[in-house]
Protein backbone atom coordinates (compact mmCIF):
# COMPACT_ATOMS: atom_id res chain seq x y z
CA UNK A 1 0.00 0.00 0.00
CA UNK A 2 1.23 3.50 -0.25
CA UNK A 3 2.46 5.82 2.43
CA UNK A 4 -1.45 7.20 3.22
CA UNK A 5 -2.90 5.48 6.25
CA UNK A 6 -6.19 3.54 5.34
CA UNK A 7 -9.35 3.71 7.32
CA UNK A 8 -11.34 0.28 7.45
CA UNK A 9 -14.47 -0.07 9.02
CA UNK A 10 -15.03 -4.41 9.90
CA UNK A 11 -19.19 -5.12 10.51
CA UNK A 12 -18.90 -8.51 12.28
CA UNK A 13 -20.94 -9.65 15.10
CA UNK A 14 -18.57 -12.82 15.65
CA UNK A 15 -15.75 -11.39 18.19
CA UNK A 16 -12.94 -13.87 16.87
CA UNK A 17 -13.96 -13.47 13.44
CA UNK A 18 -13.83 -9.53 13.49
CA UNK A 19 -10.36 -10.10 15.51
CA UNK A 20 -8.87 -11.92 12.52
CA UNK A 21 -10.32 -9.51 10.18
CA UNK A 22 -8.31 -6.57 12.04
CA UNK A 23 -5.17 -8.39 11.95
CA UNK A 24 -5.20 -8.75 8.46
CA UNK A 25 -6.04 -5.60 7.84
CA UNK A 26 -3.52 -4.39 10.04
CA UNK A 27 -0.85 -6.91 8.64
CA UNK A 28 -1.62 -5.85 5.24
CA UNK A 29 -1.15 -2.07 6.50
CA UNK A 30 0.42 -1.36 9.11
CA UNK A 31 -0.85 2.25 9.48
CA UNK A 32 -4.21 1.93 8.66
CA UNK A 33 -7.21 2.61 11.27
CA UNK A 34 -9.36 -0.18 11.91
CA UNK A 35 -12.76 -0.07 13.58
CA UNK A 36 -14.81 -2.71 14.58
CA UNK A 37 -18.40 -2.71 14.87
CA UNK A 38 -20.66 -5.71 15.71
CA UNK A 39 -24.11 -5.55 14.44
CA UNK A 40 -25.13 -3.61 11.13
CA UNK A 41 -27.15 -0.82 13.50
CA UNK A 42 -24.03 -0.42 14.92
CA UNK A 43 -22.20 0.21 11.93
CA UNK A 44 -24.79 2.75 10.37
CA UNK A 45 -24.46 4.89 14.03
CA UNK A 46 -20.72 4.77 13.44
CA UNK A 47 -21.06 6.68 10.11
CA UNK A 48 -23.71 8.82 10.96
CA UNK A 49 -22.16 10.20 14.19
CA UNK A 50 -21.30 13.92 13.85
CA UNK A 51 -17.81 15.08 13.38
CA UNK A 52 -16.65 18.39 15.67
CA UNK A 53 -18.04 21.28 13.77
CA UNK A 54 -19.20 19.29 10.57
CA UNK A 55 -22.05 18.01 11.50
CA UNK A 56 -20.91 14.55 10.05
CA UNK A 57 -18.85 11.64 10.79
CA UNK A 58 -15.31 13.11 11.23
CA UNK A 59 -13.29 10.31 9.70
CA UNK A 60 -15.31 7.98 7.18
CA UNK A 61 -13.38 4.56 6.28
CA UNK A 62 -12.33 3.83 2.46
CA UNK A 63 -13.75 0.53 2.88
CA UNK A 64 -16.64 -1.52 4.83
CA UNK A 65 -15.71 -5.40 5.17
CA UNK A 66 -19.38 -6.55 5.95
CA UNK A 67 -20.62 -9.53 7.25
CA UNK A 68 -24.13 -10.31 5.75
CA UNK A 69 -25.39 -12.99 8.22
CA UNK A 70 -25.90 -10.84 11.64
CA UNK A 71 -28.83 -10.83 14.39
CA UNK A 72 -30.85 -7.43 13.77
CA UNK A 73 -31.03 -5.82 10.37
CA UNK A 74 -28.06 -7.71 9.48
CA UNK A 75 -25.51 -7.18 6.45
CA UNK A 76 -28.55 -6.80 3.63
CA UNK A 77 -30.55 -4.32 5.69
CA UNK A 78 -27.04 -2.20 6.20
CA UNK A 79 -26.33 -2.33 2.20
CA UNK A 80 -30.62 -1.32 1.97
CA UNK A 81 -29.62 1.68 3.90
CA UNK A 82 -26.52 2.57 2.58
CA UNK A 83 -27.50 2.49 -1.09
CA UNK A 84 -29.73 5.46 -0.11
CA UNK A 85 -27.17 7.23 1.37
CA UNK A 86 -25.72 9.41 -1.66
CA UNK A 87 -23.06 10.92 0.23
CA UNK A 88 -21.53 7.50 1.03
CA UNK A 89 -21.57 5.88 -2.16
CA UNK A 90 -17.82 6.50 -2.68
CA UNK A 91 -16.67 3.99 -0.09
CA UNK A 92 -16.78 0.46 -1.12
CA UNK A 93 -18.52 -2.54 0.81
CA UNK A 94 -16.85 -5.62 0.57
CA UNK A 95 -19.23 -8.57 1.43
CA UNK A 96 -17.43 -11.28 3.88
CA UNK A 97 -19.75 -14.26 4.52
CA UNK A 98 -19.55 -17.70 5.44
CA UNK A 99 -22.72 -18.24 2.82
CA UNK A 100 -22.35 -19.67 -0.41
CA UNK A 101 -25.75 -18.46 -1.97
CA UNK A 102 -25.47 -17.29 -5.20
CA UNK A 103 -29.04 -15.39 -4.99
CA UNK A 104 -27.48 -13.73 -1.52
CA UNK A 105 -24.32 -12.25 -3.50
CA UNK A 106 -26.60 -11.27 -6.07
CA UNK A 107 -28.43 -9.15 -3.72
CA UNK A 108 -25.92 -7.84 -1.88
CA UNK A 109 -24.49 -6.62 -5.68
CA UNK A 110 -27.49 -4.92 -6.72
CA UNK A 111 -27.61 -3.04 -3.10
CA UNK A 112 -24.35 -2.19 -4.13
CA UNK A 113 -21.54 -4.51 -2.55
CA UNK A 114 -18.53 -4.13 -4.82
CA UNK A 115 -17.09 -7.34 -3.60
CA UNK A 116 -19.12 -11.01 -2.67
CA UNK A 117 -15.86 -12.95 -0.75
CA UNK A 118 -16.93 -16.50 1.03
CA UNK A 119 -15.03 -17.01 3.74
CA UNK A 120 -12.48 -19.60 4.66
CA UNK A 121 -9.87 -20.54 7.23
CA UNK A 122 -7.64 -18.37 5.04
CA UNK A 123 -8.86 -14.61 5.95
CA UNK A 124 -5.82 -13.50 4.29
CA UNK A 125 -7.95 -14.13 1.01
CA UNK A 126 -9.69 -11.13 1.80
CA UNK A 127 -6.03 -8.73 1.13
CA UNK A 128 -6.00 -9.10 -2.43
CA UNK A 129 -9.47 -7.64 -2.63
CA UNK A 130 -9.50 -4.77 0.09
CA UNK A 131 -6.12 -3.91 -1.57
CA UNK A 132 -7.62 -3.58 -4.92
CA UNK A 133 -10.58 -1.60 -3.60
CA UNK A 134 -8.03 0.49 -1.99
CA UNK A 135 -6.29 1.18 -5.19
CA UNK A 136 -9.55 1.96 -6.89
CA UNK A 137 -10.81 4.80 -5.03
Amino acid sequence: MNDTSHSILVVEDDPHQATLLKRVCARGDSQAHVQVTRSAEEAIAYLTRPGPDTGVASRLPDIILLDVLMKGIGGLGFLEWYSQQTTLQHIHVVVFTSSEDEELAGRCMSLGAREFVVKSWDFTQVLPVLFQNLTDR
